[in-house]
């Protein structure tokens, strides 16, 4: 469908949201190992972060790349037809929202994230 406006810039921000999940979803997939020592590395530069683990165990790549596929195909129906699949959107906002919360949650309250300059037990 052709939008225009207000629409146009909606379609826009959904269809750069699919290709993040896409491409943010094949990096955890390939290469989880790099994400998690990036991710440490940011940590480093802001701070004194506990640094995630690297692991052998791919229960939580499996969820994590199925997420990420479900966003994806939420994001790609949502942008063919803004109408027809409104409902969606609230659909994809709940989704994000409680991976947002949840991880934010886990962020603040883990065992030492916000401990820098303490001895950690």
């Amino acid at each position: 469908m052709r939008y225009k406006g207000v629409e146009r810039l909606i379609q826009l921000n959904v269809i750069g949201l699919m290709w993040t999940f896409i491409v943010v979803g094949a990096l955890f997939f390939l290469i989880p190992d790099s994400v998690v020592a990036f991710t440490n590395a940011v940590g480093r530069m802001l701070g004194d972060f506990s640094e995630g683990p690297v692991t052998g165990f791919r229960l939580w790549l499996s969820l994590g790349t199925s997420y990420m596929v479900l966003v994806s195909a939420l994001a790609y129906l949502i942008q063919k037809d803004l109408h027809g699949n409104r409902r969606l959107i609230l659909v994809l906002a709940a989704g994000k929202g409680a991976s947002s919360r949840t991880s934010l949650f886990f962020y603040i309250f883990s065992l030492d994230a916000f401990e820098s300059g303490r001895a950690h037990v």
